[in-house]
Formats: C-alpha cells, structure tokens, sequence
C-alpha cells in the first residue's frame, strides 16, 4: 500500500493493467475516499480520462472487468480527452494520477 492513499500495490497494477488495455496513453486517477489515507472504508473511485472514443457498453464493461478481475467495489468515471469537462472531471483530476 503506498504511503499517500489506500490501494495495495497489486490493486493498483490490477486497475492499471485493464484501463491501460483499453488506451494505453490514457490518464488515471484515483480520487475520493481512498485517496485519503486519514479516511477509512469506501469503495475506489476511479477517472480514466481516453484519447479513445469508449461507447458506453465498452465504459460499463471496463468497470465489470475490473471489478470481477481485481475483486473490488469500483466506480469508474470515464471521460474522453476532447470532450468538455464538467466539475466532477475537474474534482477527479485533483487525485493522485496512478
């Protein structure tokens, strides 16, 4: 588990790995309750920001594969690089970048 927020290392890789397959130049972030090693519970919140269009069944079947492969409760935020941001971009980019 790294020092500044709570996800183990293996998660991390895990998150990595199924997000990167998809876009491997996109961006992603870790923001919300686990990006905070002071809070406790919560599931990991996740903002996955594309160079790819991602139809929505791709977007919901990346949140399926990385729940069932990496065994945790997720929410994935999935935005394409050119699309404009509204705030919850804005709040999730403000994350730790994984």
């Amino acid at each position: 588990m790294a020092d500044n927020y709570r996800l183990t290392t293996d998660d991390e890789k895990c998150i990595r790995s199924e997000l990167l397959e998809a876009d491997p130049e996109g961006d992603i972030f870790l923001f919300g309750s686990r990006s905070d090693v002071s809070r406790r519970g919560g599931d990991v919140d996740i903002f996955f920001e594309t160079r790819k269009k991602l139809s929505l069944k791709q977007k919901l079947l990346l949140e399926y594969r990385i729940r069932s492969k990496c065994d945790m409760a997720v929410d994935l935020l999935v935005k394409q690089v050119d699309e404009p941001d509204e705030i919850i971009h804005q709040i999730a980019r403000k994350g730790i970048q994984l």
